[in-house]
């Protein structure tokens, strides 16, 4: 009866872990990127627009001029207020102002030869990168 008793109780806080898990990663207060859901289909990530909030996402980078690079080409997505890439967390904070797709802003890095959660960049632009910009390995 214990042990009967013992596993309905795991079982509850399984359960209600997986709810708060889910509310933490698909909530606006998530520290995880703000547009991107592992629970959700890509397809309805894609197509959303954000008119004024942040986006927070992991960009691949070593340097200041990594911090540079990546800064500037998310500034040059339209709607982009501010963008501010953290060199020791690799963390890309993007303030918005105006309608943008998400996708816009984490292609536009990639472009500029920096991988990040979204989209991995060409060998090409990877290649064009400085010398000491080099951050696979």
């Amino acid at each position: 009866m214990k042990t009967v008793r013992n596993l309905v109780l795991i079982m509850v806080i399984l359960a209600i872990n997986t709810v708060v898990l889910n509310a933490q990663c698909c909530g606006k207060d998530s520290k995880k990127s703000t547009t991107s859901c592992n629970h959700e289909k890509d397809s309805t990530n894609k197509s959303q627009i954000m008119k004024v909030g942040s986006l927070n996402f992991k960009v691949d980078g070593k340097c200041d001029m990594c911090k540079d690079r990546i800064e500037k080409a998310a500034l040059g997505v339209k709607g982009v207020q501010s963008a501010v890439w953290d060199t020791e967390t690799h963390q890309l904070s993007v303030n918005l102002n105006g309608e943008v797709k998400p996708e816009d802003v984490y292609q536009a890095v990639a472009n500029a030869g920096h991988d990040n959660e979204k989209f991995k960049a060409t060998d090409k632009a990877y290649k064009a990168l400085p010398k000491c910009c080099k951050y696979r390995i």
